[in-house]
């Protein structure tokens, strides 16, 4: 750390102050501001504007009263943030994200005239418009904001402007109070003048706005759940690392689900690397149909210009791997279909969900792990802030209820007790007429609109809760019920909300079974995902009741009935998924003849090894050696010939074997293939090998005695990216601009390592 100037005071300051006045973007969790005397802070009422002293040169005549005075002059001006990507020519400045009529003169000299120009021209027209992340910094100020914030939060902010500054305006508690409004009034402003204002002049033009409002980095004070709310197609994102932790996602599926949208988008992969597999990228793809996304918007796949050199084009530096130039690209069509199928699953029906996860009000206001409460497996959640709670819930037949009908089994309130008097009376109000909230006494109002209320926000808080809670406890308001203090898990058992998917049997303990529910007019539809390196072989039970369970798979498109039963707590089912596997299952009172599932596991069946050397062909345009007898199958990257070891691209195996298929289902079975593999048998396709459980059914294809294989496998270019750093530019196959490969890396594992048939 450079230290350029250090300033000690002994002027009382507010702890935090440049982030609670939002000059930066931060959580405001800690607060260690000193418990000042009346005599160390401001007081209000010796505040004087002389505002009107002040010509229009900037000159300031005043008389000021016998004693000593601070005269502090309060401006504002640009932040200078540019647009942070982009094409030199079409770099500018950000737009102001709290000002409506900024974001009409925006939309008039950029989209606008897109527009007029399709138009003119004839050449089509615009679907839609995508807006990426705000990645510009932070901003707490623009035209008209006294008098919004006036409008909005019931007092006039004037007199409390030294705080912004960090002076202990009153005391700490009123201060904090103000900073705590202004915050608030900044992340309502972004969300109703910038997004609302966009989406508003879409929907004029017959136009579809998909922004992730605000996103992930959350680097300017708001609310995205709010945010996105005002958007058509609220969108979050989802990388193949999260070293923040990335609930960004689930936002964008709350608000969705919270506002009544059809879709709730991801900008899908960003910064996947040459080195990830598609069954990689199948696991990030999971994970986020678990959260609730339906839409996938795959991050740079277009942006490649070059065909004739690999990989070309990285974008700065960044690998944006999901392009034509790709060694995978030719059979990744499965891929696609995979995608397809759940995104077509995800959008039918209305989503059940179990909890409700306030995050109360303090902007920027975000889901973070270390404040959501400890949510056991079986159940899944959104997560709301005040606009919801205030525009789209009701409390009916003992739940939370939205307009469109959906709802939730239980509240959960914040961690930390704080609680505006608005929000409390709302909760109250609902507990009353029945539903169910967990979470803590609230400790107080942080804001000053609540000054002089605090008799009724001690008097609704005793009434729930207690004169005095401690420990754990359960008390009645009304028709409803409050929890607090002991794990959520017995508050939800003692509430009598059940798990919308419990499990017994196999292993449970470590079970990481992510899931989504969405209910149509004829059933219900989960997808589970099987999280571990390990399969989970459990017996499943199910909220939803209905006679018959299918098992739907969206990797092949196949369709079976699985045998279920009814019990107390719902439908159980026997189900199995192997490692990194994901599926449908349907529980529906209407029959279907359907095939019955046979789950395929490492044991079933009858294994035989395919032992012994195979032919194999390495592509000399790809720096291959061409022909090469393999001994036996094993990682590319342990061979003794450079070409081979850090060889990229398709090597076709081929290999007679001699297979009686007798009447019984024959499989081949290749373990992980080192990414991807297309198999022929006597000279017929039958199918591509890329996920869990690694196998293709070969049976139709075969006859008896000889046949002849042949097993067409491509794997990382990172391979060759790594070995071409070490040549001269002459003699590379590959070639990255800028390079993202250096000699120091690590190839990854490649070629087929086991090749099994399975006689079932």
């Amino acid at each position: 750390m450079q230290i350029g100037r250090v300033v000690l005071s002994s002027v009382a300051k507010t702890d935090q102050w440049e982030e609670k006045a939002a000059f930066y973007s931060e959580y405001i969790e800690t607060d260690r501001t000193p418990d000042y005397s009346p005599d160390e802070a401001v007081d209000p009422a010796r505040i004087i504007d002389i505002t009107d002293r002040m010509d229009q040169n900037g000159v300031l005549r005043w008389e000021a009263p016998e004693g000593e005075w601070i005269v502090m002059r309060f401006a504002y001006v640009l932040t200078g943030g540019s647009t942070k990507h982009g094409r030199k020519n079409l770099m500018g400045r950000e737009c102001d994200k709290m000002s409506a009529s900024a974001a009409e003169f925006q939309w008039r000299n950029y989209v606008g005239r897109i527009i007029d120009s399709l138009k003119v021209s004839g050449s089509g027209r615009l679907a839609g418009v995508a807006m990426d992340s705000h990645e510009a910094g932070s901003q707490n100020w623009t035209d008209g904001f006294i008098e919004e914030f006036t409008r909005r939060q019931g007092y006039d902010p004037t007199v409390f402007l030294p705080a912004m500054m960090g002076w202990v305006v009153g005391d700490v508690e009123t201060s904090g109070g103000f900073l705590f409004d202004l915050r608030r009034n900044i992340a309502d402003m972004i969300a109703d003048n910038y997004y609302g204002t966009l989406d508003r002049l879409c929907r004029e033009n017959g136009l579809v706005l998909t922004a992730q409002a605000t996103g992930n980095a959350l680097c300017i004070v708001a609310d995205p759940i709010m945010a996105k709310s005002r958007v058509a197609k609220p969108q979050g994102e989802f990388w193949p690392i999260h070293p923040d932790g990335n609930y960004d996602i689930k936002e964008s599926s709350s608000s969705a689900h919270l506002y009544n949208k059809f879709i709730a988008s991801a900008e899908a992969y960003t910064d996947a690397k040459y080195s990830h597999s598609l069954s990689d990228l199948k696991t990030l793809a999971d994970y986020a149909y678990a959260y609730g996304i339906n839409e996938f918007v795959i991050c740079a796949s277009a942006y490649q210009p070059w065909l004739d050199r690999v990989p070309g084009n990285t974008g700065g530096g960044r690998h944006y791997c999901i392009n034509r130039n790709n060694t995978w690209w030719d059979y990744s069509a499965p891929f696609w279909d995979f995608q397809a199928r759940c995104a077509y699953m995800m959008r039918m029906g209305k989503p059940v969900i179990d909890l409700c996860v306030y995050l109360g009000e303090n902007a920027p206001v975000k889901i973070l792990t270390h404040r959501l409460p400890d949510i056991p497996g079986g159940y899944d959640f959104d997560a709301f802030t005040s606009d919801a709670l205030h525009e789209r819930m009701s409390a009916e037949g003992g739940r939370i209820v939205l307009p469109d009908g959906t709802g939730y089994g239980m509240m959960l309130l914040p961690r930390n007790g704080e609680l505006t008097l608005d929000a409390l009376r709302k909760i109250a109000s609902m507990i009353k007429k029945g539903i169910r909230v967990y979470g803590p006494k609230p400790s107080g109002s942080p804001s000053v609109r609540d000054a002089g209320r605090e008799a009724e926000y001690a008097r609704l808080a005793d009434e729930i809760w207690g004169d005095n809670p401690a420990g754990e406890g359960s008390r009645g308001y009304g028709k409803g019920i409050v929890y607090w203090g002991m794990p959520l898990s017995d508050a939800l058992e003692m509430a009598g909300v059940a798990p919308d998917i419990a499990m017994t049997g196999g292993n449970t303990k470590d079970n990481m079974i992510y899931f989504a529910h969405r209910r149509v007019a004829d059933g219900d539809i989960y997808f589970l995902a099987n999280r571990k390196d390990t399969p989970q072989h459990s017996e499943f039970t199910f909220s939803a009741r209905g006679k018959y369970v299918q098992l739907w798979n969206p990797v092949t498109g196949e369709r079976y009935s699985v045998p279920a039963a009814t019990g107390k707590a719902g439908t159980v089912a026997d189900l199995y998924l192997n490692p990194r596997e994901s599926f449908f299952v349907i529980i529906t009172d209407n029959r279907e003849e359907l095939p019955p599932v046979e789950w395929y596991t490492v044991e079933c069946g009858t294994r035989t090894a395919v032992d012994g050397p195979w032919d194999v062909r390495f592509d000399p345009q790809m720096g291959g050696p061409g022909d090469v007898v393999l001994d036996q199958l094993r990682d590319w990257t342990l061979h003794d010939d450079p070409r081979v070891r850090f060889y990229s691209g398709t090597a076709v195996y081929r290999k007679t074997i001699d297979i009686d298929p007798a009447g019984d289902r024959i499989l081949l079975d290749l373990g992980d293939p080192g990414f991807i593999a297309r198999v022929y048998v006597n000279s017929e396709e039958a199918g591509v090998v890329w996920c869990s459980p690694w196998c293709v059914d070969i049976t139709r294809y075969l006859r008896a005695g000889e046949n002849e294989v042949e097993i067409h496998v491509a794997n990382s270019l990172m391979n060759r990216m790594i070995y071409d750093e070490t040549l001269p530019e002459r003699e590379r196959v590959t070639y990255a601009y800028p390079s993202i490969a250096s000699p120091d890396d690590i190839p990854v594992e490649s070629g087929l390592r086991q090749v099994t048939i399975v006689r079932r």
